[in-house]
Protein backbone atom coordinates (compact mmCIF):
# COMPACT_ATOMS: atom_id res chain seq x y z
CA UNK A 1 0.00 0.00 0.00
CA UNK A 2 1.85 3.33 -1.29
CA UNK A 3 2.32 5.60 2.04
CA UNK A 4 1.52 8.57 -0.77
CA UNK A 5 -2.15 7.51 -1.28
CA UNK A 6 -2.61 7.80 2.00
CA UNK A 7 -2.20 11.72 2.39
CA UNK A 8 -3.15 12.83 -1.34
CA UNK A 9 -6.63 11.41 -1.00
CA UNK A 10 -9.86 13.47 -0.48
CA UNK A 11 -11.98 11.24 1.79
CA UNK A 12 -13.28 12.23 4.83
CA UNK A 13 -10.98 9.80 6.49
CA UNK A 14 -7.19 11.01 6.57
CA UNK A 15 -4.86 8.02 7.23
CA UNK A 16 -1.05 9.41 8.14
CA UNK A 17 1.88 7.30 6.49
CA UNK A 18 3.45 4.82 7.92
CA UNK A 19 6.57 6.76 9.02
CA UNK A 20 4.60 9.63 10.32
CA UNK A 21 2.39 7.14 12.78
CA UNK A 22 5.18 4.68 13.98
CA UNK A 23 7.72 7.54 14.42
CA UNK A 24 7.77 7.88 17.53
CA UNK A 25 7.47 3.82 18.89
CA UNK A 26 10.87 2.16 19.24
CA UNK A 27 8.61 -1.06 19.78
CA UNK A 28 5.74 -1.34 17.74
CA UNK A 29 3.19 -2.96 19.61
CA UNK A 30 0.49 -5.06 17.85
CA UNK A 31 -2.34 -3.09 19.26
CA UNK A 32 -0.85 -0.06 17.04
CA UNK A 33 -0.63 -2.38 13.89
CA UNK A 34 -3.72 -3.18 14.11
CA UNK A 35 -5.25 0.25 14.67
CA UNK A 36 -3.50 1.54 11.89
CA UNK A 37 -4.68 -0.99 9.58
CA UNK A 38 -8.47 -0.58 10.62
CA UNK A 39 -7.73 3.06 10.10
CA UNK A 40 -6.59 1.93 6.35
CA UNK A 41 -9.73 -0.36 5.65
CA UNK A 42 -12.08 2.64 7.24
CA UNK A 43 -10.48 4.50 4.41
CA UNK A 44 -10.74 2.22 1.45
CA UNK A 45 -14.60 1.27 2.33
CA UNK A 46 -15.54 4.71 2.27
CA UNK A 47 -13.61 5.01 -1.23
CA UNK A 48 -15.56 2.04 -2.33
CA UNK A 49 -19.10 3.69 -1.06
CA UNK A 50 -18.18 7.47 -2.76
CA UNK A 51 -17.28 5.58 -5.68
CA UNK A 52 -13.61 6.98 -6.17
CA UNK A 53 -12.25 4.81 -9.17
CA UNK A 54 -9.91 6.68 -10.24
CA UNK A 55 -8.30 6.99 -7.05
CA UNK A 56 -8.50 3.35 -5.86
CA UNK A 57 -7.54 2.41 -10.00
CA UNK A 58 -4.05 4.55 -9.22
CA UNK A 59 -3.43 2.75 -5.43
CA UNK A 60 -3.97 -0.59 -7.45
CA UNK A 61 -1.51 0.41 -9.72
CA UNK A 62 0.91 1.29 -6.98
CA UNK A 63 0.70 -1.87 -5.19
CA UNK A 64 1.69 -3.99 -8.48
CA UNK A 65 4.54 -1.74 -9.35
CA UNK A 66 6.01 -1.80 -5.93
CA UNK A 67 5.38 -5.73 -6.00
CA UNK A 68 7.23 -5.93 -9.30
CA UNK A 69 10.25 -3.93 -8.23
CA UNK A 70 10.58 -6.08 -5.13
CA UNK A 71 10.34 -9.11 -7.01
CA UNK A 72 12.60 -8.11 -9.46
CA UNK A 73 15.23 -6.98 -6.62
CA UNK A 74 14.68 -10.15 -4.60
CA UNK A 75 14.80 -8.48 -1.38
CA UNK A 76 14.28 -10.30 1.57
CA UNK A 77 12.50 -9.63 5.17
CA UNK A 78 13.32 -9.71 8.11
CA UNK A 79 16.68 -8.20 6.21
CA UNK A 80 19.47 -11.05 6.56
CA UNK A 81 22.27 -10.02 9.63
CA UNK A 82 24.30 -11.76 10.90
CA UNK A 83 24.35 -11.47 14.98
CA UNK A 84 27.87 -10.36 15.85
CA UNK A 85 26.66 -6.68 13.43
CA UNK A 86 23.08 -6.78 15.04
CA UNK A 87 23.89 -7.26 19.13
CA UNK A 88 26.16 -4.01 18.21
CA UNK A 89 23.80 -2.05 16.52
CA UNK A 90 21.28 -3.39 19.16
CA UNK A 91 23.89 -2.30 22.47
CA UNK A 92 24.36 1.05 20.69
CA UNK A 93 20.74 1.68 20.23
CA UNK A 94 20.42 1.05 24.03
CA UNK A 95 23.19 3.28 24.97
CA UNK A 96 21.45 6.24 23.06
CA UNK A 97 18.13 6.05 24.77
CA UNK A 98 19.19 5.59 28.59
CA UNK A 99 18.29 2.09 28.46
CA UNK A 100 20.82 0.34 30.40
CA UNK A 101 22.73 -1.65 32.28
CA UNK A 102 20.79 -4.55 30.07
CA UNK A 103 21.16 -8.87 30.44
CA UNK A 104 21.16 -10.52 27.21
CA UNK A 105 20.00 -13.99 27.80
CA UNK A 106 20.89 -17.00 24.94
CA UNK A 107 21.05 -21.22 25.96
CA UNK A 108 24.12 -21.08 24.02
CA UNK A 109 27.26 -20.69 26.19
CA UNK A 110 29.47 -20.11 22.65
CA UNK A 111 27.01 -17.42 21.71
CA UNK A 112 27.31 -15.65 24.65
CA UNK A 113 31.02 -15.16 24.70
CA UNK A 114 30.67 -14.51 20.77
CA UNK A 115 28.73 -11.68 21.40
CA UNK A 116 30.63 -10.35 24.21
CA UNK A 117 33.68 -10.22 21.75
CA UNK A 118 31.67 -9.01 18.89
CA UNK A 119 31.01 -5.88 21.30
CA UNK A 120 34.46 -5.37 22.47
CA UNK A 121 35.81 -5.49 18.77
CA UNK A 122 33.79 -2.93 18.15
CA UNK A 123 35.19 -0.82 20.57
CA UNK A 124 38.49 -1.28 20.06
CA UNK A 125 38.29 -0.69 16.37
CA UNK A 126 36.64 2.53 17.10
CA UNK A 127 39.47 3.65 20.06
CA UNK A 128 41.80 3.12 16.91
CA UNK A 129 40.03 5.13 14.60
CA UNK A 130 39.15 7.84 16.90
CA UNK A 131 43.27 7.80 17.87
CA UNK A 132 44.17 8.29 14.15
CA UNK A 133 41.83 11.07 13.42
CA UNK A 134 39.62 12.87 16.73
CA UNK A 135 42.84 13.23 19.22
CA UNK A 136 45.58 12.68 16.22
CA UNK A 137 47.20 16.37 17.13
CA UNK A 138 47.05 15.69 20.76
CA UNK A 139 48.59 12.35 21.07
CA UNK A 140 51.51 13.27 18.76
CA UNK A 141 51.78 16.79 21.03
CA UNK A 142 52.20 14.20 24.13
CA UNK A 143 54.08 11.39 22.09
CA UNK A 144 56.66 14.91 21.81
CA UNK A 145 56.51 15.48 25.00
CA UNK A 146 57.88 11.25 26.14
CA UNK A 147 60.66 11.87 23.51
CA UNK A 148 61.66 14.78 25.86
CA UNK A 149 61.54 13.34 29.03
CA UNK A 150 62.96 10.02 27.61
CA UNK A 151 66.18 12.42 26.57
CA UNK A 152 66.25 13.89 29.77
CA UNK A 153 66.34 10.98 31.36
CA UNK A 154 69.34 9.79 29.68
CA UNK A 155 70.99 13.00 30.18
CA UNK A 156 70.91 12.43 33.71
CA UNK A 157 72.21 8.97 33.75
CA UNK A 158 75.02 9.99 32.13
CA UNK A 159 76.09 12.67 34.39
CA UNK A 160 75.31 10.95 37.39
CA UNK A 161 77.30 8.47 36.08
CA UNK A 162 80.34 10.95 35.31
CA UNK A 163 79.74 12.17 38.55
CA UNK A 164 80.63 9.05 40.43
CA UNK A 165 84.16 8.92 39.07
CA UNK A 166 85.53 12.38 40.33
CA UNK A 167 86.60 14.35 43.14
CA UNK A 168 84.63 15.66 45.96
CA UNK A 169 84.72 18.97 44.79
CA UNK A 170 84.12 18.04 41.74
CA UNK A 171 80.73 15.64 42.42
CA UNK A 172 79.30 18.94 44.31
CA UNK A 173 78.88 20.80 40.86
CA UNK A 174 77.74 17.81 39.36
CA UNK A 175 75.10 16.89 41.92
CA UNK A 176 73.82 20.33 41.12
CA UNK A 177 74.16 19.58 37.68
CA UNK A 178 72.00 16.51 37.81
CA UNK A 179 69.42 18.16 40.44
CA UNK A 180 68.87 21.20 38.08
CA UNK A 181 68.38 18.08 35.19
CA UNK A 182 65.74 16.65 37.81
CA UNK A 183 64.02 19.70 38.22
CA UNK A 184 63.55 19.69 34.31
CA UNK A 185 62.55 16.52 34.33
CA UNK A 186 59.52 17.25 36.84
CA UNK A 187 58.43 19.91 34.87
CA UNK A 188 57.97 17.53 31.59
CA UNK A 189 55.77 15.32 33.30
CA UNK A 190 52.70 14.49 31.58
CA UNK A 191 49.20 15.71 33.30
CA UNK A 192 46.39 13.34 34.76
CA UNK A 193 44.41 14.32 31.68
CA UNK A 194 46.97 13.44 29.27
CA UNK A 195 48.05 9.74 30.48
CA UNK A 196 44.22 8.99 30.56
CA UNK A 197 43.91 10.21 26.86
CA UNK A 198 47.34 8.31 26.04
CA UNK A 199 47.11 5.39 28.26
CA UNK A 200 43.74 4.44 29.06
CA UNK A 201 40.55 3.40 26.92
CA UNK A 202 38.61 6.55 25.48
CA UNK A 203 35.23 7.14 27.08
CA UNK A 204 33.64 6.41 23.52
CA UNK A 205 34.89 3.12 23.43
CA UNK A 206 33.60 1.79 26.91
CA UNK A 207 30.21 1.53 28.55
CA UNK A 208 31.68 1.15 32.13
CA UNK A 209 29.95 3.51 34.38
CA UNK A 210 32.70 5.16 35.80
CA UNK A 211 31.08 8.35 37.66
CA UNK A 212 28.90 6.00 40.14
CA UNK A 213 30.89 2.78 40.74
CA UNK A 214 33.89 1.72 42.81
CA UNK A 215 36.72 1.49 40.52
CA UNK A 216 38.83 0.73 43.48
CA UNK A 217 36.78 -2.67 43.91
CA UNK A 218 36.69 -2.88 40.14
CA UNK A 219 40.38 -2.86 39.91
CA UNK A 220 40.26 -5.62 42.51
CA UNK A 221 38.28 -8.35 41.43
CA UNK A 222 39.54 -7.94 37.62
CA UNK A 223 43.64 -8.38 39.19
CA UNK A 224 41.63 -11.69 41.02
CA UNK A 225 40.03 -12.83 37.71
CA UNK A 226 42.98 -12.32 35.37
CA UNK A 227 45.01 -15.40 35.65
CA UNK A 228 42.20 -17.77 34.81
CA UNK A 229 39.91 -15.46 33.19
CA UNK A 230 42.21 -13.04 30.92
CA UNK A 231 39.84 -12.55 27.82
CA UNK A 232 36.55 -11.63 30.47
CA UNK A 233 38.76 -9.32 32.09
CA UNK A 234 39.75 -7.92 28.72
CA UNK A 235 35.87 -7.65 28.39
CA UNK A 236 35.14 -6.13 31.60
CA UNK A 237 37.38 -2.74 31.06
CA UNK A 238 34.95 -2.44 28.68
CA UNK A 239 31.84 -2.45 30.45
CA UNK A 240 30.84 -5.75 28.51
CA UNK A 241 31.14 -9.33 30.47
CA UNK A 242 29.59 -13.11 29.85
CA UNK A 243 27.96 -15.36 32.64
CA UNK A 244 27.39 -19.45 32.32
CA UNK A 245 28.67 -22.69 34.58
CA UNK A 246 31.65 -22.93 32.59
CA UNK A 247 33.60 -20.09 34.37
CA UNK A 248 34.73 -20.58 37.78
CA UNK A 249 34.18 -18.68 40.71
CA UNK A 250 36.40 -15.94 40.24
CA UNK A 251 35.05 -14.89 37.21
CA UNK A 252 30.97 -15.35 38.01
CA UNK A 253 31.87 -12.84 41.56
CA UNK A 254 33.24 -10.33 39.67
CA UNK A 255 31.24 -10.40 36.60
CA UNK A 256 28.19 -10.07 39.42
CA UNK A 257 29.57 -7.77 42.06
CA UNK A 258 30.83 -5.58 38.82
CA UNK A 259 27.22 -5.65 37.29
CA UNK A 260 25.80 -4.91 41.01
CA UNK A 261 27.97 -2.09 41.04
CA UNK A 262 26.61 -0.57 37.34
CA UNK A 263 30.73 -0.61 36.17
CA UNK A 264 29.71 -3.85 33.97
CA UNK A 265 26.66 -2.69 31.87
CA UNK A 266 26.05 -5.63 29.35
CA UNK A 267 26.11 -8.90 30.80
CA UNK A 268 25.47 -11.77 28.01
CA UNK A 269 24.28 -14.69 30.56
CA UNK A 270 22.70 -17.93 30.09
CA UNK A 271 20.24 -18.98 32.51
CA UNK A 272 22.50 -19.21 35.10
CA UNK A 273 21.49 -15.19 35.95
CA UNK A 274 17.56 -15.89 35.48
CA UNK A 275 17.05 -17.68 38.88
CA UNK A 276 18.42 -17.69 42.34
CA UNK A 277 20.68 -14.40 42.24
CA UNK A 278 19.93 -10.75 42.65
CA UNK A 279 20.42 -9.14 39.33
CA UNK A 280 18.34 -6.05 38.56
CA UNK A 281 18.57 -4.65 35.44
CA UNK A 282 17.21 -1.97 33.01
CA UNK A 283 16.82 -4.17 30.29
CA UNK A 284 16.08 -7.86 29.63
CA UNK A 285 17.06 -9.33 26.09
CA UNK A 286 16.50 -12.66 24.46
CA UNK A 287 19.31 -13.62 21.63
CA UNK A 288 17.70 -16.44 19.57
CA UNK A 289 14.68 -18.32 20.59
CA UNK A 290 15.19 -21.56 22.24
CA UNK A 291 13.10 -24.71 22.87
CA UNK A 292 14.11 -24.19 26.26
CA UNK A 293 12.75 -20.71 26.58
CA UNK A 294 8.80 -21.22 27.86
CA UNK A 295 6.45 -19.34 29.98
CA UNK A 296 8.78 -20.00 33.18
CA UNK A 297 12.00 -19.38 31.62
CA UNK A 298 10.71 -16.25 30.16
CA UNK A 299 8.69 -14.74 33.30
CA UNK A 300 11.74 -15.72 35.45
CA UNK A 301 14.01 -14.40 32.82
CA UNK A 302 12.26 -10.68 32.46
CA UNK A 303 11.22 -10.20 35.46
CA UNK A 304 14.76 -9.22 36.53
CA UNK A 305 14.29 -5.68 34.33
CA UNK A 306 13.08 -2.78 36.26
CA UNK A 307 15.20 -1.64 39.45
CA UNK A 308 13.27 -0.78 42.04
CA UNK A 309 13.69 2.74 43.37
CA UNK A 310 15.60 3.18 39.72
CA UNK A 311 13.01 2.39 37.03
CA UNK A 312 9.56 3.27 36.30
CA UNK A 313 9.04 -0.06 34.41
CA UNK A 314 11.25 -2.41 32.96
Amino acid sequence: YNEQSTTTTESKICVPSLSNYFTNDWIIERSKCNDYSRLVREQFTTMIKDKEIKLIDSVINNINQENSSLTSMSIQYPEPKQMSSLIVEFILTLRERNLLPCLVFSDSRQLCESNALSLTRYFEKEEQRLRKIKYKLQIEQIERRLDEINKNKKRITKLATAAAGKSRKGSDSSEQIINDGGDDESKNELSSIERALFYDILPECTLTNLQTSDTELANRLRERASQDNPQLVRFMKRGIAYHHAGINNKGRVAVEALFRNRYIQVVFSTSTLALGIHMPTKTVAFAMDSIYLDALAYRQASGRSGRRGFDVQG
